[in-house]
């Protein structure tokens, strides 16, 4: 959990992009981010709604 990733700074289409293709490092030190393969959009919609009730729970901003 980083505040980095709270609602207000990076949205859920940003994590489902991120999914999908993959990001380039920009706010951590370990390299790019390939995307995820062999996901649905039901996976994915879990996974992000995951992430936020994490989030939520650990008081980050909606």
């Amino acid at each position: 959990m980083s505040i980095v990733y709270e609602p207000n700074h990076h949205g859920d289409d940003a994590f489902r992009s991120t999914i999908l293709h993959g990001a380039r490092q920009h706010h951590w030190n370990f390299g790019d981010m390939a995307a995820i393969t062999g996901l649905d959009n039901d996976e994915i919609d879990d996974i992000i709604a995951y992430v936020r009730s994490e989030q939520e729970r650990h008081g980050f901003d909606q």
